[in-house]
């Protein structure tokens, strides 16, 4: 390293640390808010369920074998098919 001293090398090494730093502190900001958002679409979802009072065994019979019924059903399962893709 012809041309550089000490302390040059030490403010790039310490710059180096800090932008580092904070990537990976402004990643975990990210992360916590995911999670946060999924845990809430999570408890809103259970909160419906008990406002809704299902047979649980129809839901368990839908989660493996799931069903058509009724009118627009297969319209219904084109555009969260088309939901899911298109993002």
């Amino acid at each position: 390293m012809a041309g550089t001293n000490g302390s040059q090398q030490f403010i790039t090494i310490e710059t180096d640390l800090q932008a580092g730093a904070q990537y990976k502190y402004e990643v975990r900001k990210l992360e916590f808010l995911i999670a946060f958002l999924v845990f809430t679409i999570a408890a809103c979802f259970f909160v419906e369920l008990g406002y809704a009072k299902p047979d649980a065994s129809e839901v368990l019979k839908g989660l493996f074998v799931p069903t058509l019924k009724g009118n627009g059903a297969t319209g219904l399962a084109i555009s969260l098919l088309g939901a899911m893709v298109m993002p």
